[in-house]
């Protein structure tokens, strides 16, 4: 009976302090449920972002299809990407030199309206694009009328945020973070803009290479993209890899909604705030076998690392001058003082002389024909052109800004934009 008594007797003084302490707590700070401001302002460290190898058999399955199959061992939460480094070389990958699936797409850029007129060929840019079911992308400008040279890559990798652009002719590389495209595009800079959380719907849509397509549409401050994607198996998530190249021109964050496992796009329609259109078209795509891994390499196999560097591409006239000849010249007309040159240059003695006093690069169509490219602050002489007035429309790649439309006599000389006076070049 003691023995009990004391056990019961212990147990209530030992309850007693507890609630004792419980009466007097300790100070402590108070610990706030609001996420650090840092969270949403600073970016995921790219110092971190080293480039993982993937397994020959292919990307895993989501964490969600595996959790269907009962697999009880699956994290559920599937690391999201990381930033690829853009001030350094990148790794070298251990990815086994084999075979993989995918599929092989024939796309173009084109201009809408087209303003070479008539639905002509030379306003469209030719891409060729490999998918592959290991999570790879590989676009290739198959153009050399495009702001980038023919024969540059653009890869990209399910498991990283950003591209890496590749020289033609094992040239090299640089990696371009995410939000630099449009920039690269359209001013061949490397100019990064904030990307923003986009506006997505999706609805219902018709057939496009006899499969039935969904619309994504996809809007942000900087203009509206409609997508119309198919549903492709056996690719992966390689397709989200395009989906978010093609939001990108929009500056809309890679994981948007629109961008969705197995979809793929053939068709894009962008229109931007200010004007204009920009489309892209897939022409072909064909299931293939035997797509390279080493091909998909982030870093490339061959090519040096081109910090802050892209690849050149000089102004100078796809027609040469005996198709300016070809072109057929107007009755002349009558100069306005805005005609008159800017500058001090002696005119031509036959042909134009454009001066592109534009920021970005400008194509020149003459009498609606794509008949060159020039750089800002550079010169294009185009000497075929015989006396005579000619229709003249200069253009950004992209169309973000209104085109210019000019009649002008040849010979003559002509600058395009506004030039800088002296005090803004101070």
């Amino acid at each position: 009976m003691r023995c009990a008594l004391r056990r019961v007797g212990g147990a209530a003084l030992l309850v007693g302090m507890l609630w004792a302490c419980q009466d007097e707590p300790e100070e402590a700070e108070p610990v706030s449920s609001e996420p650090s401001p840092n969270a949403s302002i600073l970016p995921s460290p790219l110092a971190s972002a080293r480039p993982l190898p993937l397994k020959d058999a292919g990307a895993p399955a989501p964490a969600s299809d595996a959790a269907a199959a009962g697999d009880a061992s699956v994290d559920l939460a599937t690391p999201p990407p990381t930033y690829l480094e853009t001030s350094r070389a990148l790794e070298l990958e251990s990815l086994a030199a084999t075979e993989t699936p995918g599929a092989r797409l024939e796309a173009h850029f084109t201009w809408q309206p087209r303003t070479a007129g008539r639905g002509d060929p030379r306003s469209r840019f030719p891409l060729r694009i490999d998918l592959s079911a290991i999570g790879r992308m590989r676009l290739t400008v198959e153009s050399d009328r495009m702001p980038l040279p023919k024969h540059t890559e653009l890869r990209a990798r399910l498991d990283r945020y950003g591209h890496v652009l590749v020289w033609p002719d094992d040239g090299g590389y640089r990696v371009v973070a995410p939000g630099t495209l449009r920039s690269v595009f359209e001013e061949l800079r490397a100019d990064v803009s904030p990307l923003q959380a986009a506006k997505t719907l999706r609805t219902g849509g018709g057939k496009l290479l006899g499969l039935p397509v969904n619309v994504d549409t996809i809007q942000t401050a900087m203009g509206t993209l409609v997508l119309e994607q198919a549903q492709v198996g056996d690719l992966g998530e390689s397709g989200v890899l395009l989906c978010r190249m093609l939001s990108e021109l929009v500056l809309a964050t890679p994981d948007n909604a629109a961008c969705r496992r197995d979809w793929v796009p053939l068709k894009a329609e962008f229109g931007w705030v200010e004007s204009g259109r920009f489309g892209f078209l897939v022409n072909t795509l064909e299931r293939v076998t035997d797509l390279k891994t080493t091909d998909f390499l982030t870093p490339p196999e061959k090519g040096g690392f081109r910090d802050r560097q892209l690849p050149e591409k000089p102004p100078r006239p796809w027609l040469d001058e005996a198709g300016q000849q070809r072109l057929e010249p107007g009755a002349r007309v009558k100069p306005t003082p805005a005609d008159i040159p800017a500058d001090a240059a002696p005119l031509p003695t036959k042909g134009l002389v454009l001066v592109n006093h534009h920021e970005t690069p400008r194509y020149i169509l003459i009498n609606g024909d794509l008949t060159g490219w020039v750089a800002p602050g550079a010169e294009l002489a185009l000497k075929g052109l015989r006396p005579g007035s000619y229709n003249v429309v200069a253009r950004d790649f992209l169309g973000l800004e209104s085109e210019q439309t000019l009649v002008l006599n040849t010979p003559g000389r002509r600058w395009l934009g506004t030039p800088k006076r002296d005090e803004d070049a101070l």
